[in-house]
């Protein structure tokens, strides 16, 4: 399309408009996406007639609508992120039982997209606020994607938006359309959809209802600004909040400078922000530290993570089997194709200094020795205080993304994992750890999928032959899954039984052999 620096360009009028921030290899899709825009406006593609264009002050709504259509992120589905979801049912919702029913309860879902959390949050309270229909209780939702929330007021969705959703829940609250289902229409009404730009200053405001909040849900959203536009938005956000509300964020966007004015409470093994009193510690609810989990002697981890060693002449790489149709043996792990420290197209910057200090103390080396050691709720801690202390560290994100798994959090791995992807699209670790995860959670041919592209970009990538192995016997695919037993075979061939496979953590070429053997 045009040069690097005309990208560049584009991509600061486009954070100053939206707020949104594209970076490296982003740019070129970044660039294509505004070139349609453009042409849907019906105005000339060309980079110099799209410079003039966004480099104004401001543009009308129906060009910030195209721009917004094309360039933002509608993944989503109900019940997204079980963290957040459990800290509004099990502290949030009881203090609203116990409010006058004339007191009213406003609840904001930020970033909305088709509208999958809003009405999330309109079943949970559905289900544990028996006189719900007395009560004066607000769920607002906004998007600036005039699309996306077009659909979020139908109210229907394709089954790939039930992937994380409790078949009780889709059986009482949604009704067959053909391939689709609609949600239940005393739900729909529930929901006020709106449209606003997060990066504007139109709220906090009493005409759109965005101030005295009791809760801001905004969960992957944020990661995708501009780090100034973030802190901006963070801000109003405190000042539409009542004092005592609650904002939850992903647990990928902790950020301690973004959200410095709010008081960090830890549940469970999250953390979320609160407008009260500030201090610098970081409080427990209702004392809800989890218990530290061991497994039993011999017991394999889902996603075990290797020494630092190097195995048969190569550097080891992160990766992640276990295949439930095999033995507890038959895991793996390996050392990361480390490409970059980008998360969301955002490069990671070096934290403050105020940051540093905080960061200073982590060791990464121990929190792996902790993994090791099966404390996978230490490690998972430690990993969330040091991503909440400053920038993103994808190795850090990594290791929490396999901690997490392995307690059977596979919900909350399967996001971050995404964040992993966002960040590097091309690191057949990562594609391999969510085809893991994938595994464990039965979809299997979209665990195919992201093996297919890591062993595009990897074709010797032993993990991930593994893996391609399983799944294809696991979805009837025998003729392809031998090409890959071929394949696997071939790359071990040299080994001889007793030696160590790389990138399968302790286990031997012979075990690799046997295993697949019985397939």
């Amino acid at each position: 399309m045009s040069s690097n620096q005309d990208l560049d360009l584009i991509s600061q009028h486009i954070g100053r408009l939206l707020g949104l921030h594209f970076s490296g290899k982003q740019l070129e899709s970044m660039g294509r996406s505004v070139m349609k825009a453009a042409m849907d406006l019906k105005r000339d593609p060309q980079t110099d007639s799209l410079r003039k264009w966004l480099e104004r002050s401001s543009l009308p709504k129906t060009e910030i609508e195209a721009l917004a259509r094309h360039l933002s992120v509608g993944e989503t589905y109900f019940f997204r992120e079980e963290s957040g979801l459990e800290l509004f049912r099990n502290e949030i919702i009881p203090v609203f039982r116990q409010q006058g029913r004339e007191e009213e309860i406003r609840i904001w879902s930020a970033g909305c997209s088709s509208g999958e959390e809003p009405y999330t949050l309109a079943m949970l309270l559905n289900e544990d606020i028996p006189d719900l229909k007395y009560r004066n209780i607000r769920i607002m939702a906004s998007d600036l994607n005039a699309e996306a929330l077009a659909k979020a007021q139908k109210g229907i969705y394709s089954a790939w938006s039930f992937r994380e959703t409790p078949v009780a829940y889709k059986n009482k609250y949604f009704s067959a359309r053909g391939k689709h289902f609609e949600i239940r229409k005393d739900i729909r009404e529930m929901v006020h959809f709106f449209q606003i730009n997060l990066a504007g200053s139109a709220y906090p405001s009493a005409d759109n209802g965005t101030e005295r909040l009791d809760v801001i849900f905004c969960r992957n959203v944020l990661m995708y600004f501009l780090p100034e536009m973030a802190l901006a938005v963070a801000k109003r956000f405190y000042e539409a909040l009542k004092p005592e509300a609650w904002l939850i964020t992903s647990q990928v966007e902790l950020h301690q400078e973004y959200y410095a004015a709010f008081k960090k409470i830890r549940y469970k093994r999250g953390i979320f922000y609160r407008k009260s009193k500030k201090d610098e510690k970081i409080y427990l609810l209702s004392g809800d530290d989890p218990p530290q989990i061991t497994t039993g002697k011999g017991a394999e981890p889902m996603v075990p993570f290797p020494g630092r060693k190097k195995i048969d002449g190569q550097s080891p790489r992160r990766s992640t089997p276990r295949p439930k149709a095999t033995s507890d043996t038959l895991a793996a792990g390996g050392r990361s194709h480390q490409r970059g420290s980008k998360v969301a197209g955002a490069t990671v910057k070096p934290a403050r200094a105020a940051d540093q200090s905080t960061r200073k103390s982590f060791s990464l080396e121990k929190t792996e020795a902790l993994f090791r050691e099966a404390r996978y709720t230490a490690c998972a801690e430690r990993c969330l205080d040091h991503l909440e202390s400053g920038p993103f560290d994808p190795m850090v994100g990594e290791l929490l993304v396999r901690s997490l798994a392995n307690l059977g959090k596979h919900g909350q791995a399967r996001q971050l994992a995404e964040k992993l992807l966002l960040a590097d699209a091309e690191n057949p670790t990562y594609l391999n750890l969510f085809a893991t995860i994938l595994m464990e959670q039965n979809d299997l041919l979209l665990a195919e999928k992201s093996l297919i592209k890591a062993l595009y970009l990897d074709p010797h990538y032993v993990p991930a032959l593994f893996n391609m192995y399983y799944v294809l016997n696991a979805l009837g695919k025998d003729k392809l899954a031998k090409k890959y037993h071929k394949n696997l075979l071939k790359v071990i061939r040299h080994l001889k039984d007793h030696e160590e496979v790389c990138g399968l953590e302790g286990m031997t070429a012979g075990l690799v052999r046997m295993g697949t053997k019985k397939q």
